[in-house]
């Protein structure tokens, strides 16, 4: 059995972020990248560069069309295997909101096609 540690439910996401940097140096880390998942706590981003666990870095990007731009200021709390792991330290509350009703959505979804499929 798995415990999960988690606080927050993730859910798959495909989403490129718009804007990437690191906050200390205001240097951009790196201009490719792609949201895997996403939880109101954080996010997984598949990218290459240079990124130490600590680093402190400004994210925007869009959960779906019909949203707005999501800013946050995060913490890589982890790096390996070119995915980094992203606690959000600063995010506004409707968007935190808006990342909680994707998450919620989907998951009605994924529980939906299980159901109808079983």
């Amino acid at each position: 059995m798995i415990i999960e540690k988690r606080k927050h439910r993730r859910m798959d996401i495909s989403s490129e972020p718009e804007e990437f940097f690191n906050i200390k140096t205001n240097n951009v880390l790196s201009r490719k990248g792609l949201l895997k998942n996403i939880s109101e706590g954080g996010a997984a981003i598949s990218t290459k560069g240079n990124f130490n666990v600590g680093d402190e870095i400004f994210v925007r990007f869009k959960i779906s069309d019909n949203k707005d731009k999501v800013d946050t200021l995060g913490r890589v709390v982890r790096y390996d295997d070119s995915v980094l792991g992203v606690k959000f330290l600063k995010i506004g509350s409707n968007s935190r909101t808006d990342i909680a009703d994707y998450v919620k959505t989907k998951t009605g979804e994924k529980l939906l096609v299980a159901a109808l499929n079983s």
